[in-house]
């Protein structure tokens, strides 16, 4: 008996100290749950190349090899009053320190400036400091405070040894360095990491969650680099609008030249990533609050062995190869419990990855490949496995459905910020969980997306005769159809104080700054345009 009491006390004593401890930490709450309210798409880059080159204003970044502070200027897509971030060291080969975080709201429309005073130091494990071994992740701790949907953040962290920086992102915010630990610095003076039309490099920041209410959750987009640009606010800017709620966060973990089938291949196959069936659970069912994915994916399965530069190095497929490969993601969702709703191919024709514009074609359009991409439609559009298809004629031309309108694509394959408004205008939002019947509807605004009760029409036949001619289309330092996220063009958002919740007239930040090549040499140094990165130093 005694025992069992001694027992008892002990039990009622650590229940007591975990409580304590959780107290102290900012315990969590009944009711509420981690979502994700930003994120973007990690591959396997090394950063050592950055040193010497010029970036867009025409400054060399070779004196910041060492010593480094990085400022990520990011927009997140769901509120809340509490929130944590991940730091990514999965590509790795050694273990990052990273010696001060901190996180603030960002001032301005653009730019590294914080607003001033609301900068909050970060903690990981209660310490300042943390490491980061190599191919792991790191959580910081929650941390208290407001963040509004759609509003821009700063995370700001320094790193003593930023050459061993080799996990980041190609798009979803704006990164800007400079010397020192300048941490808490406002007026942040720090060069941008813009290098090249289509791409924002983010080092490290993988993610960041809030902590939401029980019925909120989040969405993932995934797929290549036609969703790999601000689709994704895009679709949560309209989610608000429409609903007059802010319960969903959007997540970007789409990757340049990402496949389906098959990890990247040729010189810099590292940057296109693991072969969506392999990364798909971690990138997309693993997310916090997940409930739905969108995916588009498998053109680069079908392009990339067509292209000279990777000619009997990637791998061929066939359509019924591609299908397979959906319907093992379809498993892998519903196995999880997530919903998994397909976009359908886009059109690409015109698109040559010509990167310099010499007249020397890496890719030229096919009626074979073609036709496998409108069989690849048909089942998306008619399978009863999926929970829903986007039907994307939206981005078809009328004359031409092979194509994009002009205005639609600079280089004939990726997305500029009218067809990426015009794809998340052919949304249903039913199919995401959201009703949006009760919402006040602007009369003059034309309503654009199909009924969900209406019939699937059948794909409109893409294939044209083989003897028609491919138009000329003006090609941008581009590389590969589906492998860099379209020029961002839209406004930023305010940064302003609005302690009355979401600003009345909702404007998504610009965290895709356009980039420039910084001169033509770089451009032979990837045959995918990115022109700042390389393999990894082994």
């Amino acid at each position: 008996m005694k025992k069992s009491k001694r027992f008892l006390v002990v039990l009622l004593s650590l229940a007591l100290l975990v409580g304590v401890v959780a107290t102290g930490a900012g315990a969590l709450a009944p009711g509420k749950h981690w979502v994700g309210s930003w994120s973007a798409g990690m591959t396997d880059i090394s950063i050592s190349l950055l040193e010497g080159q010029e970036n867009s204003d025409g400054l060399k970044l070779s004196a910041f090899a060492k010593n480094m502070t990085a400022r990520i200027r990011l927009t997140p897509t769901l509120g809340g009053n509490k929130l944590r971030f991940c730091l990514s060291n999965e590509n790795g080969t050694a273990p990052l320190v990273l010696h001060e975080v901190s996180i603030a709201r960002a001032a301005g429309d653009s730019g590294s400036a914080i607003v001033e005073g609301s900068s909050i130091p970060v903690t990981f494990g209660g310490s300042r400091e943390v490491t980061i071994p190599a191919g792991e992740i790191v959580y910081c701790d929650p941390v208290e405070m407001e963040v509004r949907a759609l509003e821009d953040l700063c995370v700001t962290y320094y790193v003593q040894d930023f050459g061993k920086v080799e996990t980041m992102a190609l798009y979803g915010g704006t990164t800007y360095l400079t010397l020192g630990n300048q941490t808490e610095s406002t007026n942040f003076l720090g060069l941008k990491l813009s290098f090249g039309t289509l791409v924002s490099v983010v080092p490290l920041l993988s993610g960041l969650d809030v902590y939401a209410d029980e019925d909120a959750y989040s969405i993932v987009v995934i797929g290549d680099s036609t969703t790999s640009n601000d689709i994704p606010k895009l679709l949560a800017k309209r989610i608000i609008e429409e609903t007059g709620e802010n319960k969903v966060g959007v997540l970007q973990k789409s990757i340049v030249g990402n496949c389906l089938l098959n990890d990247g291949a040729g010189a810099v196959g590292n940057i296109y990533g693991k072969a969506m069936l392999t990364r798909f659970e971690k990138d997309a069912l693993e997310q916090p609050g997940v409930k739905y994915t969108l995916v588009k994916i498998g053109l680069n399965d079908i392009l990339h062995p067509l292209c000279k530069s990777m000619e009997g190095i990637a791998p061929k497929v066939t359509a019924e190869d591609v299908i397979a490969g959906y319907e093992q993601l379809i498993e892998m969702a519903h196995d999880a419990g997530v919903k998994i709703v397909f976009a359908e191919s886009s059109p690409w024709k015109g698109y040559t990855r010509d990167l310099l514009k010499t007249g020397n074609v890496d890719l030229e359009w096919t009626p074979e490949a073609q036709q496998m991409c409108d069989d690849l439609t048909q089942w998306i559009r008619t399978t009863k496995e999926s929970d829903g298809a986007i039907n994307l004629d939206c981005l078809k031309d009328p004359l031409d459905p092979t194509k994009m309108p002009d205005g639609y694509t600079s280089d004939g394959a990726h997305l500029l910020p009218p067809a990426q408004e015009a794809f998340v205008a052919a949304i249903d939002l039913s199919l995401f969980g959201i009703d949006a019947s009760q919402a006040p509807v602007d009369p003059q605004e034309p309503t654009t997306q199909q009924n969900a009760s209406e019939p699937v029409a059948e794909p409109e036949s893409t294939t044209a005769p083989a003897a028609e001619e491919t138009l000329p289309v003006e090609t941008e330092p581009a590389t590969e159809a589906e492998t860099l996220p379209a020029e961002d063009t839209d406004a930023e958002g305010t940064g302003e104080e609005d302690t009355e919740g979401m600003p009345d007239s909702l404007e998504i930040a610009d965290t895709g700054d356009s980039l420039m090549v910084g001169g033509a040499a770089l451009a032979t140094l990837s045959a995918c345009g990115l022109l700042l990165v390389t393999r990894k130093r082994k």
